[in-house]
């Protein structure tokens, strides 16, 4: 796998930040008024998910965007706290969960995240309550599932939620294509006969 950072256009990038700083003051406007808005917080949580994700998958900067998470796990605790919760917050702690948990014991000993215990399966755990009960994240937390089966091996699971998810967003090629290469892994004799 290649680990070189990627070399991103500078418009894009750009853009890509000044949203990620527009949403920002936004959701701070809001919350000087209401300091327990939940759209407020979910979209500050989604503005430093967004640029984790860019930290660690475009730049390459896997430690820098350990710390980028810490920031965000403090809005979806926030959204966890409200009554009722916002059950798209568990999207962070799951994914946290699993990429840590997957790191080497080595590696894992130096990132040390409050509250992140680094369990696999408590990472699964959350990212199922989140493609059941998330109004937004839902079928993030499916695809993310389908992933984590795979890496797993347990490519049936991995099958079921691509055959759910090909119908539901039926313009995007990937998820058949994924779930004919799913269905292959998953059904290795029939594949073999169908050759």
């Amino acid at each position: 796998m290649d680990r070189r950072a990627l070399v991103p256009d500078p418009a894009v990038r750009r853009a890509f930040f000044q949203l990620l700083d527009d949403a920002g003051r936004l959701a701070n406007a809001r919350l000087a008024s209401r300091p327990d808005d939940p759209g407020a917080l979910f979209a500050l949580s989604m503005a430093t998910g967004l640029e984790t994700d860019y930290a660690a998958l475009i730049e390459r900067r896997r430690f820098g965007s350990f710390s980028l998470s810490q920031k965000n796990q403090v809005y979806a605790r926030k959204l966890l706290a409200l009554n009722p919760p916002v059950d798209d917050a568990h999207m962070t702690f799951g994914t946290v969960e699993y990429v840590v948990g997957s790191l080497p014991f080595f590696l894992r000993w130096l990132v040390r995240l409050v509250q992140i215990s680094g369990s696999k399966e408590k990472g699964i755990e959350e990212l199922e309550l989140v493609a059941r009960r998330g109004r937004y994240y839902g079928p993030l937390a499916r695809i993310m599932l389908a992933v984590v089966h795979v890496r797993e091996k347990r490519s049936g699971k991995a099958e079921a939620l691509l055959a759910g998810l090909a119908p539901e967003f039926p313009e995007n090629p990937l998820f058949r294509k994924e779930l004919l290469r799913v269905n292959r892994l998953a059904h290795p004799n029939e594949a073999a006969r169908t050759k």
